[in-house]
């Protein structure tokens, strides 16, 4: 979709079949009116889902019970969630306890951060990482789950559907799943950067999508005070 996104211009429709598609799209175009705007749009009967996540393997289980693997901080470019805090004016967080913009998912669903782990409850998941120079490790409590039989993913990018640019209007994005991107807080006076946004454009059309999993805004439509 990142490739189409960068050729797209003014009356073009981008259709995107159906699969998994792990990127933030960046549009580089937007159009001068309503009569010429850009769509993206899923092919019609086809789920599309573009997600902030990417798969971890290579678990490992410790005496007690839990597991733990790592992954290289290339990864994440110039931006860790697991090393960022959820965090903004008018926002009430514990400051023994701070949450990060990272999440952690078994076959689909989001495990809950904790920052000491603990011993947890029966069938209770947790999750902590821990960032270092050149890798962020993860321990993990899964319950009665082997990770390496299921699907575990981590959110690895901020955005999933959002211009770097300003001033890219009247674009369409139709019938996506979005899900799974390390949002941050999004106060009035912050980015309020969504999982899918204009970035301080006009007259888009965000339609019959799901957006779901996002760590704090799924759609972003705001802008600085």
């Amino acid at each position: 979709i990142s490739r189409a996104a960068k050729l797209a211009e003014e009356g073009g429709t981008v259709i995107v079949h159906e699969g998994v598609y792990r990127e933030w799209v960046k549009p580089e175009n937007g159009a001068r009116n309503e009569l010429c705007r850009i769509v993206y749009t899923a092919a019609e009967g086809e789920k599309a889902v573009i997600k902030g996540s990417e798969i971890l393997t290579g678990w490992e289980k410790t005496e007690d019970g839990k597991w733990t693997a790592s992954v290289d901080n290339a990864i994440f470019g110039d931006y860790n969630p697991y090393e960022t805090e959820v965090n903004g004016d008018w926002m009430i967080r514990s400051l023994e306890h701070p949450c990060h913009t990272g999440m952690v998912y078994l076959n689909g669903v989001a495990i809950r951060e904790i920052n000491t782990l603990k011993e947890p409850g029966e069938g209770e998941m947790l999750w902590d990482a821990k960032g270092y120079d050149d890798k962020t490790v993860f321990t993990v409590f899964f319950a009665d789950n082997d990770p390496n039989e299921e699907l575990v993913e981590i959110n690895v990018r901020k955005c999933c559907f959002y211009p770097e640019k300003t001033g890219l209007n009247y674009i369409t994005v139709r019938g996506f799943k979005i899900c799974k991107a390390a949002t941050n807080w999004a106060p009035p006076a912050a980015w309020q950067e969504g999982m899918i946004g204009p970035h301080w454009s006009k007259g888009w059309i965000i339609e019959d999508n799901e957006v779901y999993f996002a760590k704090c805004s799924g759609i972003g439509l705001g802008k600085y005070l």
